[in-house]
């Protein structure tokens, strides 16, 4: 048999494509098929791929795939690229199309060329749904993360049809798969009627993932275009998976909080319904959690009680929305308590009662003329006219005689009577028993409420940690004990999202054990000094708690503590100045702080005079620098430029500024760090923007020329004549009172208290 064909691939799925548009798909595909791809024996190749005449008014042709051991497939992603760059080459009328429709079994697909050799296809809408796979005994879909066993082990699959079925699993080595021993099992599950491809896939990192492909009929191939549409798909259904996570948690509330009302006894009924309305979401959250079969997450699903106990019994017991106040009934459900029904039924349907009683007494003593009433003297009372007091049983006892009839009372009437007079203070009660006898009941299991309650809060903060790291495309750091904290392209976490109206720009960090311990970083105000330590601080602080961060990248080796001294404030209560209060922080900070610790430490020394502060900050910077002292990680800023001298001074030691651009009297903050000092502080600069008006910032500058031609000769401190001490001032009031006294007419005894009241002025 003669056969013209042509042997091409798509990310090295290949297949031997046969050109069928005027003879039709051969009779015999299917032994041919299974011939020619038998690798080592024939041709070899994934199967074979007919390109046949157009069935849809439009298209350019068909595809139709036959699979290596002869099945027909829906549809192949890198097939089809295949099939638009033969007709492209081989077809007059495609050569000139930039657009290509092709049929295929799975509906009519378009596909664009992107350039020479390069086909992209439109792949159309996935389904997770199992009537489109189809898949059997796994529910109607979506079927996401579902149990699967296969050959006895337990998988958790998500099942795609993207034309053809798919079944994605994620692995953690995906290279020590025994593909074909579990690949055939797949494939051939009972579940999958029509049979299935499946892809095993290892998640690398955020943007790189490893995929080995087990196709039906063909078994492993080196790629498939489906197969990655199937696999993207799946991982955006575990995205679906936790927004649903996100929406069951949502409407739970703070359940610690009412709890610890109920043990206080202080929750009232609306407390316990809001509890109860807390733990009737858990089972769904329990649902959501189930889909995880290891981690985090899968410990969170064990350990997590439902409180389905609790919430029944509170369920069963409130109504749905219990008034604000206990203590005035209409608390508890009707049907829970058979007396607080029987006495609502009296006191809200007491008339009706009567009236029964009356109908049932006519009835047993057969007089018709016999009616129950009531007034104040007598309360309750039966009367009956003369012509049947002959009839009245011997239980009636006689309480009043009328000119007509006799009024009568039995035991029944007088407990009647005591039911319906008494029945809205007897029911308030019963009800408020009830109800302390459950809040009792829900205090006694405070500790599994307090244990659900805590689960539910760390799925809450993962699950804000995880939707915030994906909608702002945060890294997953590595964290290691290597001490180095290594930063590409890091971002405030906060400051970022502030600034819509401009693009945040993003800085390296890189602080070593040894080397690059410390950084000097100068720069003008507002240039972002601040922001950038306070990033590099937020970053390592959210890599340590489990979090994504900010960054393209990072390596955070693990710190005992972070120690900030950010801002300036006085402290008024205390009578502390801002000086004061930053020199406290840092004797905190110095004594507290290890080798092992990250300090951020900004403007140290600003509050006092210069040559004071440059002093102090230079000694603590020493002091932070040096290993046998401290030797901690260090960020420092300052606008005390005489202290970057220390980079060549002190091992360890790194200079960085912000980077700045002037244009004549104008200055632009291009927030990124550079190594090196900054030239100036930049001062007026930032006053002009800050709206300065001209004449003082003209002024400023011959201020600042007459400063710095006399740099070097620091000016001395001016004498403080106008403060005395406390000690003076006892002193003038003794010595003004002497002056004021008319010694001479003294009496000895006015003299002595003189003295000892002018003794008692100098203690």
């Amino acid at each position: 048999m003669k056969l013209s064909f042509t042997k091409m691939q798509g990310c090295a799925n290949d297949y031997l494509y046969l050109d069928c548009r005027a003879s039709g798909v051969p009779e015999k595909i299917v032994p041919l098929a299974q011939k020619l791809s038998a690798r080592h024996f024939s041709v070899g190749a994934d199967g074979i791929i007919c390109i046949c005449a157009p069935r849809t008014p439009g298209a350019d042709g068909t595809m139709r795939i036959f699979n290596a051991d002869g099945s027909e497939a829906q549809m192949c992603g890198n097939g089809i690229r295949c099939v638009a760059e033969w007709l492209h080459v081989h077809d007059p009328a495609c050569a000139e199309k930039s657009v290509l429709k092709i049929d295929t079994q799975s509906g009519l697909k378009t596909l664009t060329r992107m350039g020479e050799e390069l086909w992209q296809v439109e792949m159309g809408v996935y389904s997770a749904m199992a009537a489109d796979l189809p898949a059997v005994n796994m529910g109607e879909g979506p079927l996401v993360r579902c149990p699967l066993e296969v050959d006895g082990k337990p998988w958790n699959v998500t099942c795609i049809s993207v034309g053809n079925p798919h079944c994605v699993t994620l692995v953690d080595d995906v290279d020590s798969l025994k593909l074909e021993a579990i690949g055939p099992a797949f494939e051939r599950h009972p579940n999958f009627p029509e049979r299935i491809n499946t892809e095993f896939v290892e998640v690398v990192d955020a943007t790189h993932l490893k995929m080995r492909v087990w196709e039906r009929g063909s078994g492993e191939t080196w790629a498939c275009g489906t197969g990655t549409c199937a696999t993207v798909a799946a991982l955006v259904e575990h995205t679906v998976a936790r927004e649903e996570l996100i929406l069951a948690l949502q409407g739970i509330s703070d359940m610690e909080r009412l709890v610890g009302r109920i043990v206080y006894g202080t929750a009232g009924g609306r407390d316990l319904a809001s509890l109860r309305a807390a733990m009737e979401k858990l089972p769904l959250v329990k649902a959501q959690l189930s889909c995880f079969e290891k981690g985090r997450l899968h410990q969170l699903d064990e350990a997590l009680d439902d409180l389905n106990d609790l919430a029944a019994l509170i369920g069963q017991t409130l109504v749905d929305e219990p008034p604000f106040s206990v203590r005035e009934g209409e608390l508890i459900r009707d049907g829970f308590d058979g007396e607080v029904d029987r006495l609502r039924t009296i006191l809200h349907g007491g008339k009706g009662i009567v009236v029964s009683m009356e109908a049932a007494e006519k009835e047993k003593t057969g007089i018709r003329t016999l009616k129950i009433g009531y007034n104040k003297v007598f309360g309750y009372y039966i009367e009956v006219s003369n012509s049947f007091k002959d009839q009245v049983p011997e239980s009636y006892i006689r309480k009043q005689t009328l000119v007509n009839g006799e009024r009568y009372i039995t035991q029944e009437l007088k407990d009647l009577e005591h039911d319906i007079l008494s029945a809205e203070d007897r029911v308030k009660a019963l009800e408020y028993q009830l109800f302390t006898d459950l809040r009792l009941h829900v205090a006694e299991q405070a500790a599994r409420v307090q244990r659900a309650a805590a689960i539910v809060a760390e799925l809450d903060a993962l699950c804000s940690l995880a939707a915030v790291a994906v909608k702002n495309n945060y890294c997953c750091p590595v964290v290691d004990e290597s001490g180095v904290i290594e930063i590409h392209d890091g971002r405030h976490p906060v400051v970022e999202q502030m600034r819509r109206d401009s693009m945040f720009v993003p800085n390296d960090t890189y602080m070593g054990e040894k080397d690059d311990r410390v950084a000097i970083i100068t720069g003008p105000n507002m240039a972002g000094k601040s922001t950038y330590m306070r990033q590099v601080a937020l970053i390592v602080l959210m890599a340590q708690i489990g979090s994504f961060v900010p960054a393209r990248a990072a390596r955070i080796g693990v710190v005992d503590r972070i120690f900030t001294r950010i801002g300036a404030s006085d402290d008024l209560s205390a009578g502390q100045s801002t000086f004061m209060v930053e020199m406290t922080e840092v004797s905190d900070i110095l004594k507290a702080a290890t080798a092992d610790s990250l300090l951020i430490l900004d403007e140290i020394g600003r509050g006092t005079s210069t040559f004071d502060g440059m002093s102090i900050a230079r000694a603590v910077l020493e002091y932070c620098a040096d290993p046998k002292k401290l030797g901690a990680k260090t960020l420092f800023a300052t606008h005390y430029h005489e202290l970057t001298a220390l980079e060549g001074e002190l091992p360890g030691v790194r200079n960085y500024n912000i980077a700045v651009r002037t244009r004549g009297e104008d200055i632009i903050f291009l927030r990124k760090i550079i190594s090196g000092g900054a030239d100036r502080s930049y001062g007026i600069e930032v006053a002009k923007l800050a709206g300065l008006p001209k004449q003082v910032l003209t002024r400023a500058r011959h201020i600042l020329q007459e400063l710095e031609d006399e740099a070097g000769k620091p000016h001395a401190a001016p004498v403080e004549t106008d403060q005395v001490s406390l000690e003076a001032l006892s002193e003038s009031a003794v010595i003004d009172q002497l002056r004021r006294a008319q010694v001479d007419t003294l009496s000895p005894l006015e003299a002595l208290n003189l003295l000892y009241e002018l003794k008692n002025k100098l203690q």
